[in-house]
């Protein structure tokens, strides 16, 4: 049996992202939905404008700054470490910072209708829907050997053991690896 995790980045401790300009709410959940947020009708096919960032400084510089909604952000340095294990579940969404670092915000591509609701606890709305799922289970033979996904039911990146043992491997800091099985 795998464990599953969420990724958090650690906003506590480590630096977080800023837009530097104001968006339009428009604009904004364009950007949400490019990065898996499904509440826009915004094509997640079309071109990505790059936007400015800041950075807002914690006690530490980490790998993984913090930003709208706990949307993976990686560095440069993450890219290069995790890219090669994620390649293909993800895309990289370029950001602009002044001084030249880069960071990329993190689309995760690979959605996996895994939950088991026979044993995961969901709150839903009066509706039906899912608005979150308070303890997951899933029917693991459907996650396989991948190593991010999310949930049609969330917009959470979930990692597998081999996501958090290379982050571990290489000293990346700046995430918080919350088990959720």
């Amino acid at each position: 049996m795998q464990n599953i995790y969420r990724p958090i980045p650690d906003v506590n401790i480590y630096d977080r992202i800023d837009l530097v300009e104001d968006l339009c709410d428009e604009d904004l959940l364009g950007i949400l939905h490019l990065l898996g947020y499904p509440a826009s009708s915004k094509n997640p096919q079309q071109e990505w404008n790059p936007v400015r960032v800041k950075i807002k400084p914690g006690q530490k510089s980490g790998h993984f700054p913090g930003f709208i909604g706990f949307h993976l952000i990686f560095n440069e340095k993450s890219v290069k470490i995790l890219y090669p294990l994620i390649e293909g579940y993800v895309k990289l969404f370029p950001l602009v910072y002044d001084s030249g670092d880069r960071y990329f915000a993190i689309g995760v591509l690979e959605v996996v209708d895994c939950l088991n609701y026979s044993l995961a606890q969901i709150q839903r709305s009066s509706a039906g829907r899912v608005i979150r799922v308070k303890k997951y289970a899933f029917y693991e033979e459907r996650i396989g050997d991948r190593p991010i996904f999310r949930l049609p039911e969330e917009n959470v990146a979930l990692v597998s053991d081999r996501f958090k043992e290379c982050v571990e491997q290489h000293q990346l800091e700046g995430l918080i690896f919350q088990k959720v099985t």
